[in-house]
């Protein structure tokens, strides 16, 4: 939004702030994230990390550095939207444009990102469905992502619950940091939160159509 008016969201305005940020090629940015101490911008096929230095008398003013890079040909690593985007004990997790559910776990002093792709042992299931409007959060350890199970669906149809306590093997015998339940089919989930049940003692997760 403009600078000094949050309800300014049009382009052109004085500051230059207002509208889409195109940070890059590859259009508008499509989600933001927290890596450790790191804030980072998505788009569909590039990711960047985002400070804010001082310009003259500007305070705020944001430098947008290459974290993975992309080019004009090919989709790489980069986040569909905000609501797949989340945190995780284990670092960020975000779904790319090839339905690849990606779990960034760090950045190492050269600023090379480390990722592992936590869908590898379900990529079928996510191939077949639709995450235009998909939405996940991991919550006591437990990542739960809904997604619509093909283009037919006109809600999030299919849930997954991945465990982060426990490990599970791919077809060519690579360790990954979760261990998936057969999904959940025919929940209408359009967004999920999680609250403390004190009389239980305990997260829950509730989800919202």
């Amino acid at each position: 939004s403009q600078l000094d008016d949050y309800e300014d969201w049009t382009a052109g305005n004085s500051d230059g702030d207002g509208g889409a940020k195109e940070v890059e090629f590859g259009g508008p940015i499509t989600a933001f994230g927290k890596l450790n101490q790191v804030a980072l911008c998505f788009k569909n096929r590039i990711i960047k990390t985002l400070s804010f230095n001082q310009v003259g008398t500007r305070l705020d003013s944001p430098v947008y550095t290459t974290l993975i890079p992309a080019d004009d040909k090919g989709t790489t690593l980069g986040a569909i939207n905000q609501r797949s985007t989340f945190s995780t004990p284990m670092g960020l997790v975000f779904v790319t444009p090839d339905k690849r559910l990606v779990l960034l776990t760090g950045v190492t002093a050269n600023n090379q990102p480390q990722y592992l792709f936590l869908s590898d042992q379900i990529q079928p299931v996510m191939n077949a469905g639709v995450h235009d409007t998909a939405t996940g959060i991991c919550v006591d350890n437990i990542i739960w992502y809904a997604f619509k199970s093909s283009p037919e669906s006109t809600f999030n149809d299919v849930v997954l619950r991945g465990d982060m306590t426990r490990q599970s093997q791919t077809s060519d015998g690579k360790t990954l940091p979760v261990e998936w339940d057969t999904p959940y089919v025919g929940w209408n989930v359009n967004d999920f939160t999680v609250h403390f049940d004190s009389v239980l003692g305990k997260n829950i997760v509730v989800w919202h159509s």
